[in-house]
């Protein structure tokens, strides 16, 4: 049931209740944390995967990149690939939504840093760690390699685990080869 907009702005500034008490104590209520920007899709389709946002495929070939390399990124985000997101898609381009219990839990979900859910967030953290690797020579150097074991629950990265190709690269060929 979709509800017309039960959001009450001066409600939550009152007492930091995001909606009615009705609606928040309902147990069979549970929630989303998307941004007004998918509203009218989401209406109109339903609340549903949208393929065209990331695959499997596409974190494979991110996570090719770090298992190349036996690093872990800096702040984090390349465990909650490994594991969530492995979860998440199973052996599909199509993963399950998940919902809150509560819209505080919920609206985490729909800021802008965390949009897309813990994959996404994990996906853009991913990407910023490489763009510190390729711009940091102290971080690379300080970087320790991570065990081949973490790389192993994804088949699509077996020649990765095999290969020491890009670990035996000079820094800057590594760098280069990082940043294409």
């Amino acid at each position: 049931m979709l509800l017309d907009n039960p959001f009450i702005y001066q409600q939550y500034r009152d007492t930091g209740a995001m909606f009615p008490s009705d609606i928040s104590d309902d147990p069979w209520v549970l929630y989303h944390g998307t941004s007004g920007t998918y509203s009218e899709s989401i209406e109109h389709d339903g609340l549903c995967w949208t393929e065209n946002l990331y695959t499997r495929a596409d974190l494979v070939s991110l996570l090719r990149i770090f298992c190349a390399l036996r690093w872990e990124g800096v702040h984090g985000h390349l465990q909650a690939l490994l594991y969530y997101t492995k979860i998440d898609f199973g052996s599909d381009s199509c993963k399950p939504i998940f919902l809150a219990s509560s819209a505080y839990h919920a609206s985490k979900w729909a800021q802008r840093n965390h949009a897309g859910g813990e994959p996404a967030t994990a996906i853009r953290g991913c990407f910023n760690d490489l763009l510190e690797y390729v711009a940091d020579p102290i971080l690379r150097d300080k970087a320790k390699p991570l065990s081949d074991y973490y790389f192993k629950a994804w088949p699509e990265l077996e020649d990765e685990l095999r290969s020491r190709d890009v670990l035996d690269l000079s820094d800057a060929a590594r760098v280069h080869w990082v940043a294409e």
